[in-house]
C-alpha cells in the first residue's frame, strides 16, 4: 500500500505543480526593489500623506481617534467598502492635517469612529458647520463599536475574531478583511459580549478565523464561533506572517505594505490603502524577526516597497537590510542528510527522527524517480523528495519540499490534493495544527485497494518559500501510533 501511495504522489504532486507554475511563472527579483514613503511629521500627517497619495478624490472619510487604537481597530473592512481613506483626529479639535486632506480630497460625508470620549461632540459640530454630512458609528464599548461597524458591511458569511486587548494581530487582518469583505469582531480573552452574541445569531457565518491560540483567545470563547480556524503565532510578527500565508492568494503579492508593529496609527490608515492597491500590511521592526525574514526572502514578486511612517519608525537602514539580505531565489536547497535514524537538512533547519526497525530509501533516488532526472542538486527541481520511511508494507512517512510556495499557500496547495485524488476518501476539511512551533494545514484521506483500507494525513506548511509537505500512511492504531511518533519529532528549529 505504501509503494501504491508513493507512485500516485508521484504522479499528483508534479501535475500539480505543473499547473501552478503555468499559471503563475516563476519570475525571480534581485534588483534592489524601489521605495515609496508615506509618511509626515506625525502620525496624523502620516495619515494625511497616505490619503493623498491613493486618492484623488472621495465621497467619504473615516477619521478614528489618533491617541489610541481600540475603537479603530475594526474600521478597515468598512472604509474598504466606502473607498474611503482612514485619517486620524484629536479628540476636541480636528487636526489640521486631516481637514487640509477631506478639503482637497472634496470629501462629503465623514464617518466617525467611536463615541464622544474620543472624538467629541464639539469636533462633530465643528464638521458639520463645515457643511460634511457626520455619521457617527459607536457603541458602548470597544466590543459593541465593532459589532456597529461588522452591521454596516451587511450579510456574510465569514468573519475575523481578534483580541481587543491589543491592536496588531486585527491590524494584521485588517486589509485581508477587506478585500474579502469581512468584518472583524474584537473579543476578550475568556467571553464575548452579549452585543457580538446577538450578532452572531443575525448572520449565517460559515468560517471563523481566530487570530491567536488560547493564550489570547480561550476555547470557551472561539468555540462560540461557527466552524473556528486558528491562526497562530508566539508574537505578534510571526501571527503577521501566518495570516500572509493563510491567505496568500487573497492579495497582490506584489502589492505589499510595511508599517511598524510597534505602533498601531500607521498601519492603521495604511491599512486601507494597501486594499485599495489589491495588496495588505507586513508588520516591521528593526530585529526583523526570523518568520519575516524567511517569507521576505521568497516574495520573488515584491520589486517595489511601499512604507508607511518616517525614518522614526521604519530606517532607511531597516530597508537596506532587507533589500540585501532577502532578495535571492531558493538556490541552496539540500535532499538533506540521514545518520542512522536522524535526519537533518540545514536549508530548513529540520531535524527528523525515524524509529528503530524502519526502513528508510535513498531521497535522491526518489526524486529521480518521480521525475525522471538525475541531477543531485535538489534546488533544481520543482519538488524534491527529503526523505521516505516505511515499516511493513502498510505504514509509512514521506516528506517533500516545493518552491511553489512562492505561489500560493499550504491550505490551498491541499486543496488541490482534494481535487486531484479523485480516488480518495477526505472525511474533513483542510484543518490547522500547531506542531513544535510551525502552523501545518492538515488534509486527511483513506483509500481502499485489494489490501484494504489505508488511513493517511497530508501535513503542510510554507518554510523559507518552499512547501514542505509531509505524509502519514497507516492501517491501523499501532501503525498509526508509529508514524505519529515520526510526526512529533520534527521540528525547524523553532
Amino acid at each position: 500500500r505504501i509503494e501504491n501511495m508513493r507512485k500516485k504522489l508521484f504522479v499528483v504532486i508534479p501535475i500539480i505543480i505543473c499547473l501552478l507554475l503555468s499559471s503563475y511563472g516563476t519570475v525571480f527579483a534581485t534588483e534592489t526593489p524601489a521605495t515609496t514613503r508615506l509618511a509626515g511629521n506625525d502620525r496624523y500627517e502620516t495619515a494625511a500623506q497616505i490619503a493623498k497619495a491613493g486618492w484623488q478624490q472621495a465621497d467619504c472619510a473615516v477619521l478614528a481617534y489618533g491617541g489610541n487604537y481600540p475603537d479603530a481597530l475594526a474600521a478597515v473592512p468598512l472604509a474598504y467598502k466606502l473607498n474611503a481613506p482612514i485619517l486620524l483626529t484629536n479628540k476636541d479639535t480636528l487636526n489640521a492635517n486631516t481637514s487640509n486632506v477631506l478639503q482637497a480630497l472634496k470629501i462629503k460625508t465623514v464617518y466617525l469612529i467611536g463615541g464622544t470620549g474620543v472624538i467629541s461632540a464639539n469636533q462633530e459640530t465643528q464638521l458639520k458647520n463645515a457643511r460634511y454630512t457626520v455619521k457617527r458609528i459607536a457603541g458602548q464599548d470597544r466590543y459593541d463599536t465593532a459589532i456597529k461597524i461588522a452591521a454596516e458591511l451587511g450579510a456574510v458569511h465569514e468573519i475575523a475574531v481578534t483580541t481587543g486587548s491589543d491592536y496588531a494581530d486585527a491590524l494584521s487582518i485588517g486589509p485581508i478583511a477587506a478585500l474579502k469583505q469581512m468584518p472583524i469582531i474584537l473579543v476578550s480573552k475568556d467571553q464575548i459580549t452579549n452585543g457580538v452574541q446577538s450578532y452572531l445569531s443575525s448572520q449565517s457565518i460559515t468560517t471563523t478565523y481566530i487570530i491567536g491560540d488560547q493564550s489570547i483567545i480561550s476555547d470557551t470563547v472561539a468555540n462560540k464561533f461557527s466552524n473556528p480556524e486558528r491562526i497562530t503565532g508566539k508574537e505578534k510578527y510571526e501571527r503577521n506572517v501566518a495570516i500572509l500565508d493563510e491567505f496568500w492568494s487573497t492579495f497582490d503579492q506584489s502589492k505589499v505594505c510595511f508599517a511598524t508593529g510597534e505602533n498601531f496609527a500607521d498601519a492603521l490608515a495604511g491599512g486601507v490603502y494597501a486594499a485599495k492597491k489589491g495588496g495588505t500590511v507586513m508588520l516591521i521592526k528593526n530585529d526583523l524577526p526570523v518568520n519575516t525574514c524567511d517569507y521576505l526572502n521568497h516574495m520573488t514578486s515584491l520589486n517595489s516597497y511601499t512604507v508607511f511612517g518616517g525614518e522614526g519608525a521604519i530606517p532607511s537602514s531597516l530597508l537596506l537590510y532587507i533589500s540585501s539580505h532577502t532578495r535571492t531565489p531558493s538556490t541552496t536547497l539540500d535532499f538533506g542528510t540521514l545518520s542512522g535514524q536522524n535526519y537533518t537538512n540545514n536549508y530548513f533547519n529540520l531535524s527528523i527522527t525515524i524509529p528503530d526497525g524502519w526502513q528508510t530509501e535513498d531521497n535522491i533516488a526518489l526524486t529521480q524517480e518521480g521525475t525522471d532526472s538525475t541531477s543531485t542538486d535538489a534546488s533544481t527541481y520543482d519538488l524534491a523528495y527529503l526523505l521516505s520511511a516505511s515499516k511493513g508494507d502498510s505504514t509509512g512517512f514521506i516528506a517533500q519540499s516545493s518552491d511553489i510556495g512562492t505561489l500560493v499557500s499550504s491550505k490551498n496547495f491541499l486543496e488541490l490534493y482534494k481535487v486531484a485524488l479523485t480516488e480518495f476518501v477526505f472525511p474533513r476539511e483542510v484543518y490547522t495544527q500547531n506542531l513544535n512551533g510551525t502552523n501545518f494545514n492538515v488534509l486527511e484521506f483513506q483509500a481502499t485497494d485489494n489490501s484494504g483500507i489505508a488511513y493517511g494525513k497530508i501535513y503542510a506548511a510554507v518554510v523559507k518559500g518552499q512547501i514542505c509537505l509531509f505524509t502519514i500512511a497507516y492501517s491501523d492504531s499501532a501503525g498509526l501510533a508509529e508514524v505519529n511518533q515520526i510526526f512529533s519529532s520534527i521540528n525547524f528549529g523553532q
